[in-house]
């Protein structure tokens, strides 16, 4: 259930402006998401269908879930699920063109399921489900931070099992599509322990640099940290940034030396030499410094 739903004081009228033109498009289905072919009224059907089956392995009911639904977010659900596989390939790409095509309709689409979104997650079937998967005793908003490290963290497996789910809601078989969720909801839950929170945070870290470098996300250099060594190397950045903008502007590069020498070194020592190896040599790192132009480990 990514629901991704961030709203703030400065984006609000811009919210409800695309939430107007959310409805309008949804009441006429002419986003390029929304099914067609089908009257309005069959929207719960194939809802209820999507759920029942989704839930089915879990061994729990959807009922609750299926009630925070009306024949409108049916349907705006089901497009904002295809809309989502196409930004997520595209975020894997670093594709920003086709997140600037798709970047409205996903937030008037999302922000037409604001409630539904509040509704789920305080649903008792969704919390069973949630205990299913391994994620019991979870908050609200514990498990939306979850779900963001999670799908920004494991994009591209995201992605490759959403893919059959996609195929079957364009094809209308509804109850195929969530049978095939499912096992993308229950790898979600295996991925994402308090364990490993931190590691999937680091890598949601790692595949922003990419992408504003405009590079594939990382497929190989996170798995060179655990969930301790993916901490101490957020700390890192977080204090090598804070130690960075200290005083004037140019102060900065000799904040930054000061930092690698002193704390930055320290924290360093911390991670073990073969975990920082493997960093340095991975693919990914090759192709960041062919972006950069140098060697930055040599630096």
């Amino acid at each position: 259930f990514p629901s991704k739903t961030i709203i703030n004081k400065s984006s609000l009228m811009r919210s409800l402006t695309a939430a107007l033109i959310a409805i309008l498009l949804v009441a006429t289905n002419s986003t390029s998401f929304l099914p067609n072919e089908k009257p309005l009224g069959s929207n719960m059907d194939n809802l209820k269908d999507f759920m029942g089956a989704l839930f089915a392995p879990f061994n729990v009911s959807s009922t609750n879930v299926e009630n925070c639904f009306n024949e409108v977010t049916a349907l705006s659900y089901f497009g904002y699920l295809q809309l989502l596989y196409q930004m997520a390939g595209a975020y894997y790409r670093a594709d920003r063109s086709v997140l600037s095509q798709y970047n409205e309709e996903y937030q008037a689409l999302n922000l037409t399921l604001y409630l539904t979104w509040d509704c789920i997650h305080k649903a008792d079937d969704f919390k069973s489900l949630l205990s299913a998967i391994g994620l019991a005793d979870i908050s609200t908003d514990q498990f939306k931070i979850v779900e963001d490290a999670y799908f920004f963290a494991h994009t591209q497996d995201w992605f490759d099992g959403f893919t059959p789910v996609n195929a079957a809601i364009q094809n209308k078989d509804y109850k195929t599509a969530g049978t095939a969720y499912a096992p993308v909801v229950a790898a979600m839950g295996a991925n994402s322990t308090t364990t490993n929170v931190t590691w999937m945070t680091g890598t949601t870290f790692l595949n922003g640099v990419f992408f504003q470098s405009n590079i594939d996300f990382v497929q190989d250099s996170q798995y060179c940290f655990n969930n301790a060594t993916a901490a101490l190397a957020l700390s890192y950045i977080e204090k090598w940034a804070a130690a960075a903008v200290q005083g004037p502007e140019t102060q900065s590069l000799a904040n930054t030396d000061a930092f690698f020498k002193g704390e930055g070194a320290q924290i360093l020592q911390q991670i073990p030499q073969d975990q920082q190896t493997c960093f340095f040599g991975s693919n990914d790192f090759k192709r960041l410094n062919n972006y950069l132009g140098v060697d930055v480990s040599s630096q």
